[in-house]
């Protein structure tokens, strides 16, 4: 791909997200490190293989999308097993957290329905951002060779994805975490945050979270 396709390939907001998010998981394992110089060893790699033949670029696209695919995939099996009471202390949790503590908890010590809205509200706003791009599709009919099938098709797909990753990948969490579980921090600097790596080592797993 030519250098200037970069840009018009890969969102800058997007790529930085991605970027930041690197940093984020190694510090899980060590934060010796500043963060700035794993971002900049991942945009090398990023730019390296955008520099690099089509067929190169195809290849490690596939493999990191396999990879990418299989995790989220396991992800959500391995939150239904533990919700069901597969792990080490076979604690069945089923629907327990969505009575107590439940789905809403007051936002910033805010009592009342204002606490819960102000709560549910920049949760959605993450939400709706981690949806955005879907639009793309429409934008790719002008280069389909046939945009009355295929891109009805594409838009079907896409709509699947979004059940499956986002909606299933929500539900899972929201049946194997607490809302109010002091270690969902945002302002965490790394990955110990994560609701299924904090769904794991309270379910007794140990070698998972690692």
């Amino acid at each position: 791909m030519p250098c200037r396709d970069i840009l018009n390939e890969i969102s800058p907001s997007a790529l930085a997200a991605e970027l930041s998010a690197s940093a984020i998981l190694i510090n899980y394992w060590t934060k010796a490190v500043n963060n700035a110089v794993w971002m900049m060893l991942m945009l090398a790699v990023v730019v390296g293989l955008n520099f690099a033949p089509a067929h190169f670029y195809g290849e490690f696209e596939f493999w990191f999308a396999s990879i990418k695919l299989v995790t989220i995939l396991c992800l959500r099996i391995l939150g239904i097993v533990l919700d069901l009471g597969g792990g080490p202390m076979h604690d069945r949790i089923g629907f327990r957290y969505w009575k107590n503590p439940g789905p809403f908890i007051e936002f910033l010590g805010i009592q009342g329905t204002a606490g819960r809205f102000l709560g549910f509200w920049p949760a959605l706003i993450q939400a709706t951002v981690s949806c955005v791009g879907t639009e793309i599709t429409a934008i790719t009919a002008g280069e389909a060779k046939n945009p009355k099938k295929a891109l009805p098709s594409a838009i079907r797909k896409v709509t699947i994805r979004i059940w499956v990753f986002y909606i299933l990948g929500t539900f899972v969490i929201g049946l194997i975490m607490q809302s109010n579980e002091p270690r969902l921090n945002l302002n965490s600097h790394d990955a110990a945050s994560s609701p299924f790596v904090i769904a794991i080592s309270n379910s007794g797993i140990k070698i998972l979270p690692s």
